[in-house]
């Protein structure tokens, strides 16, 4: 999920440092979309498994892996949820689901960002994507009704002497 989430920004899994644990936060929002799939699985090996010990004691091991199979159809399915749900949260993201990040810099450490970039900044426009332990991931969206291009940028903290985040 959060690869798939990241690359629609062009922003490396890798820079973000994300914990480990935090894969586990992240994997919710795709279990909690498959959720039913995945009951539905558990409940047929858990069929198959009574079915074939109570009446097929010699065919166990088919229905050990019966249950193989169905845990191997998981990982394709599960994959294509994260891929699904990080698509459709980043592009929620980009129509306007996000809180807006306006930065005051230090003292000549504006010069070194875009002119399009400082421009946004001071029309609050910029949209918060993440924050790392030394910089903030933004990204603007460029008007217009459909989904045009973007511009991701990536924040150093040592730059900011002010970063203010509008809730929503």
């Amino acid at each position: 999920y959060a690869y798939y989430f990241f690359k629609h920004f062009g922003v490396s899994l890798v820079s973000v440092d994300i914990p480990f644990y935090y894969f586990f936060v992240y994997s919710y929002t795709v279990v909690s979309n498959i959720s039913n799939k995945v009951i539905f699985m558990v409940v047929i090996a858990t069929i198959i498994y009574f079915f074939s010990t109570m009446y097929f004691k010699k065919w166990g091991i088919i229905c050990i892996l019966a249950i193989v199979l169905i845990i191997l159809l998981f990982i394709p399915l599960s994959f294509n949820s994260a891929k699904e749900r990080a698509n459709n949260e980043a592009l929620e993201l980009r129509r306007g689901d996000v809180n807006e990040i306006t930065f005051f810099f230090k003292k000549d450490t504006a010069k070194l960002y875009p002119k399009e970039f400082m421009i946004a900044n001071k029309n609050s426009e910029l949209k918060l994507i993440t924050q790392a332990k030394d910089r903030f991931y933004v990204f603007y969206q460029t008007p217009g009704e459909a989904l045009s291009h973007g511009l991701t940028y990536d924040v150093s903290r040592t730059d900011i002497l002010v970063a203010q985040i509008k809730f929503y």
